[in-house]
């Protein structure tokens, strides 16, 4: 059976699960790291022969070394804010999108070159 490991403290929405399957077919196992991430390698190690994805909530920092280690895609939920009929937000998911690339470069904000 193919597995998705999903790095989120969120469970994926009804949406979502149903986008996956579009994805993915049918029959499919969530690896969930619902924790804390400190080095890619600890997803890297979830990494099975079945892994076909890596849905991954991650900083800037932590995403683009995984983007550039993975062997299997690495994907992020887009989600849209949905003003309610009280005045609050809410998130709804909109869609997945594949991180092809990413590239993070920063600068210290009190550094001459800024």
């Amino acid at each position: 059976m193919k597995n998705i490991v999903w790095i989120s403290r969120h469970v994926p929405s009804a949406e979502q699960t149903e986008e996956l399957r579009k994805w993915v077919g049918e029959r499919f196992n969530l690896v969930f790291v619902n924790k804390t991430i400190d080095s890619v390698s600890e997803i890297v190690d979830k990494i099975s022969d079945d892994t076909v994805g890596i849905m991954a909530v991650l900083s800037p920092e932590l995403l683009s070394e995984l983007v550039a280690v993975s062997t299997v895609p690495v994907f992020r939920a887009v989600t849209k804010r949905m003003m309610t009929s009280r005045g609050t937000f809410e998130f709804l998911h909109d869609h997945f999108e594949i991180v092809e690339v990413f590239v993070y470069k920063t600068v210290v904000m009190n550094d001459d070159r800024v």
